[in-house]
């Protein structure tokens, strides 16, 4: 499945999970390239787009298991730390607010106190 001189989608995952000579990284790679040939033999070549066909394949022959999908941790991961880092702009935003907000609640009363001081002040004089 080389094509123009660049590695298909098949052929890089079967790259780094075999080694001639070595053979497979382990039995489950062995099951999965089983699973990835089974898969590209029953869509056959009916796509216009070998790629889409290959992502076909892959997608379908490395399939959920128990619940994860493969390499859907680092997906995970990655969004967390967006949406932690959004939430720490967000708490930021809505404390400078709070703090400007009670600035502004706490102006009038600061001048009713000292306008009272200096009343205060003037009648003992």
């Amino acid at each position: 499945m080389e094509k123009h001189g660049t590695t298909s989608i098949v052929d890089g995952w079967k790259k780094t999970h075999y080694k001639p000579g070595l053979g497979w990284a382990n039995d489950l790679a062995e099951q999965d390239w089983q699973r990835i040939q089974n898969e590209s033999r029953r869509l056959g070549d009916n796509s216009s787009s070998e790629i889409s066909d290959e992502y076909d394949v892959m997608k379908h022959a490395l399939r959920e298991r128990c619940g994860h999908i493969r390499g859907e941790q680092q997906m995970r991961e990655q969004v967390q730390q967006d949406v932690q880092a959004q939430m720490n702009e967000n708490l930021h935003k809505m404390q400078a607010d709070f703090a400007r907000q009670f600035e502004e609640m706490r102006q009038p009363f600061q001048q009713q106190k000292d306008s009272q001081n200096e009343e205060e002040e003037s009648e003992s004089d």
